[in-house]
């Protein structure tokens, strides 16, 4: 779907069933553009643990590789990932984790796998903390509770820490999904509800919000609240009950979003910096190869610094010219990328689409 519209209009660009017809889930690294599908089946390459496909042209993708073995683990399937500049977090189920490096698709190295562990289950699904050396892992497994993994060396990964239900009468609820923005881990628990923990102590996560979404006795099964989303500009957190609906809830108050209108993504944006809710200035084309045009360049003072970080927060080029409404690109990896633009009196994001 091309969203570049809204919220006037939203356009269907590609819908196909060649390359895959059905994915437990995906996960895009954006920072690459490439997108992972687990658990994968249809296509020419039938049934798959994973793929990886190439998303430099977002609306024609193309199949990079399919795989299983990572390292001394074979994996049934993947069941959920986390990945980020190409390293990728692999859940695998029953058959463990594994760390994989897949910077070059068709030579991927594995940096590390954990199969025997405390409470270790069903590997279900997990998250990294902001500086990745700590990773929150899940197992959809009734009564074990969520692990704080030490992944700073993939090739010793070790559990350090546990973290328990909040409620004693529910010990046997399971953690489904758990995300991190900021110093937070939100977690959606069956039967429970919304869990979230400070993590400003990465390996000791302390516990400062819950809701209980379900009204549903236990009974050993399936149910109550299995997604969460705390990634919304207004700070406010979704949280997705299988019987209740959908909930919105106040969160922590501290909003930390990779999204323009957020703006303090991993220190793009200090506290103290004067954020206008304006956009006095705009880039354009989207998607770039090799230069940008940026709109509103003659509002910049002497002294405007232009930068552009990757996805994942990192600087990766300064502009010398900042007061040329011209900007030429350097040699960088097809992605999602923002142009921090900043002078004396605004700072703006700007999305930036390289191909």
């Amino acid at each position: 779907m091309d969203i570049s519209f809204l919220p006037d209009s939203v356009a269907l660009v590609y819908d196909s069933d060649i390359l895959l017809r059905r994915a437990h889930n995906i996960f895009i690294d954006t920072a690459r553009a490439t997108l992972y599908t687990l658990a994968t089946s249809g296509g020419p390459q039938s049934g798959s643990a994973m793929r990886i496909y190439d998303l430099s042209t977002p609306d024609n993708p193309q199949f990079l590789g399919a795989y299983n073995q990572f390292g001394g683990l074979t994996a049934g399937h993947v069941h959920d990932a986390f990945v980020q500049n190409g390293i990728a977090y692999l859940n695998c189920g029953f058959d463990g984790m594994a760390v994989v490096d897949f910077n070059d698709p068709l030579n991927p190295q594995t940096l590390g796998i954990l199969t025997d562990y405390i409470f270790a289950g069903y590997n279900h699904s997990g998250w990294p903390s902001v500086d990745g050396q700590y990773y929150y892992l899940g197992d959809e497994t009734h009564g074990f509770p969520l692990k704080v993994v030490d992944v700073s060396d993939p090739t010793d990964m070790e559990v350090v820490a546990t973290i328990g239900s909040l409620n004693p009468d529910l010990q046997q609820t399971i953690p489904h999904n758990q995300l991190v923005a900021c110093n937070y881990l939100y977690v959606s628990y069956y039967y429970e509800g919304l869990m979230v923990y400070d993590i400003s102590d990465p390996a000791a996560p302390q516990p400062v919000l819950y809701y209980d979404t379900s009204a549903w006795p236990f009974d050993f099964n399936y149910r109550g609240a299995w997604g969460v989303y705390p990634f919304l500009p207004s700070g406010n957190i979704l949280v997705s009950d299988m019987q209740e609906g959908l909930f919105v809830l106040s969160g922590p108050g501290d909003v930390c979003d990779n999204r323009e209108e957020s703006r303090e993504y991993c220190g793009l944006v200090a506290d103290n910096e004067p954020v206008v809710e304006d956009t006095p200035w705009s880039v354009f084309p989207q998607p770039a190869r090799h230069s940008l045009t940026l709109v509103g360049q003659d509002m910049l003072s002497p002294l405007a610094q232009l930068q552009l970080f990757n996805n994942a927060g990192s600087l990766v080029h300064t502009f010398t010219n900042a007061t040329d409404d011209t900007l030429l690109l350097p040699n960088l990896p097809a992605g999602l990328y923002w142009l921090r633009v900043a002078d004396d009196k605004n700072i703006q994001l700007l999305k930036v689409l390289i191909q």
